[in-house]
């Protein structure tokens, strides 16, 4: 996902870029301290300085770990005496392995599974925004769209990221460590999707409305505007659909009586901008 399977892992010089980004004070003193940590990497002798190769941030290698993850995270998982992200597939798989454990990853369970809700669902938001058992979610008819069982102990949260005609997932704590990785919905379900598939698990039953109308910058924008004025956590007004802004679309959706799915559409906008 994040380098298309270790194909590119950036091919800037990770010192340069964040020095510049540091001497413009870039996101204040974070820029500065991660160019400490990228001294430090060096000072260790885990790669040459010529090497340590990356993205116009600093993200580096197959992980895209920032300097200062890499410190943290990097194990040398093929023994061969130096953490390498850039071109040993083991300790870059090993690195994101022991990230996402040490990001309270659960071995064995999953991280959620696509489910169908049945007609007349009394959706809230609570169901989305935090999580219940299982199966308090099976006993209102909640079922996996494979047919399989739901698990009969944990707990789970709604999660529909493309509205109630869309493909609508319970995902468990899982989901959010992979989010600690890159805090994205898309990025985080497509990574957990691609695991299933390596799994040999089924892909997604249900039909993705990709013929829906989809909202401008400006729009999302306006949106998140409004509902800050409305009360609503909203998140910042920077355009970006995420998971602030689904929530509180979710809270809004709920206060006037529709199915609190969270899903931004021109005509949700348009209902908001009638109203005044």
């Amino acid at each position: 996902m994040e380098t298309e399977f270790g194909a590119f892992d950036g091919s800037t010089n990770v010192i340069r870029a964040l020095a510049s980004l540091a001497f413009v004070r870039y996101g204040g003193d974070y820029s500065r301290d991660e160019l400490l940590a990228a001294l430090a990497i060096l000072q260790q002798g885990d790669v040459a300085p010529g090497a340590m190769r990356g993205s116009w941030a600093g993200a580096m290698g197959q992980t895209q770990f920032m300097p200062s993850s890499f410190l943290a995270y990097a194990v040398d998982f093929d023994g061969h005496g130096r953490r390498d992200i850039w071109n040993s597939a083991p300790d870059a798989i090993g690195s994101i392995a022991n990230y996402l454990g040490r990001h309270g990853w659960a071995a064995g369970a999953r991280w959620g599974y696509e489910v169908r809700l049945p007609q007349g669902f009394k959706l809230t938001d609570a169901d989305s925004s935090r999580p219940a058992a299982f199966q308090s979610f099976v006993e209102r008819g909640v079922a996996r769209a494979d047919d399989g069982a739901l698990p009969r102990a944990g707990e789970a949260r709604l999660l529909i990221p493309a509205g109630l005609s869309g493909p609508i997932f319970l995902v468990t704590a899982n989901f959010w460590t992979i989010k600690s990785y890159n805090d994205s919905t898309a990025y985080a379900l497509g990574v957990a999707l691609l695991g299933d598939a390596i799994m040999g698990r089924g892909g997604v039953r249900a039909r993705w409305p990709v013929d829906d109308p989809t909202l401008s910058e400006a729009d999302i924008r306006d949106l998140q505007t409004r509902l800050r004025k409305l009360g609503y956590d909203a998140g910042d007004v920077d355009g970006r659909i995420g998971e602030s802004l689904r929530a509180g679309v979710r809270a809004y959706q709920e206060s006037i009586g529709a199915p609190p799915d969270g899903y931004a559409t021109p005509a949700l906008l348009r209902k908001m901008r009638d109203r005044g």
